[in-house]
């Protein structure tokens, strides 16, 4: 695989290049590409669960990759697993605005603030400590937007 491939993939389509927040930027690339998706293309279940298990395959083969380019253990500008947490959590809710807007809002908190055990995650070896802490956030947010709509 080459070097440019590799980085394109492991940084979100470079979105992992950008100066502020490229975790942010990651993640909300990956909204707009599921808003844009869902809205205009195709809306299915496992059509989207399908793009997410690509990605998340995609991720864990070029992380190792990637952290060997960057010289880091989990470099800031990777965020396919951003984008695939992100993924996950937007196929898990139903196709609305509210619940895109919510699911990255909550995403991006949680992913930042790692509650346990989501930092403990991190400390696995690459690619799986890389991607396991943002799919630790993305159940947490996804539990807490299901029992949003649960009692709300």
């Amino acid at each position: 695989m080459t070097r440019k491939l590799i980085l394109f993939i492991s940084t979100g389509g470079f979105s992992g290049y950008s100066p502020i927040g490229a975790g942010t930027a990651g993640s909300l690339l990956a909204v707009l590409l599921f808003w844009g998706i869902n809205e205009y293309l195709i809306h299915n279940l496992f059509f989207n669960l399908g793009i997410g298990f690509i990605l998340l395959i995609l991720g864990l083969w070029t992380i190792p990759y990637a952290c060997a380019i960057f010289n880091q253990s989990d470099p800031g500008k990777i965020v396919i697993d951003e984008q695939v947490a992100v993924w996950f959590i937007l196929t898990g809710l139903p196709f609305n605005i509210f619940n895109l807007v919510t699911g990255f809002l909550l995403f991006r908190v949680l992913d930042i603030w790692k509650p346990y055990p989501i930092r403990r995650m991190e400390k696995f070896p690459a690619p799986l400590g890389v991607m396991m802490d943002d799919l630790g956030a993305g159940v947490y947010v996804l539990v807490l937007c299901w029992l949003g709509e649960l009692f709300f």
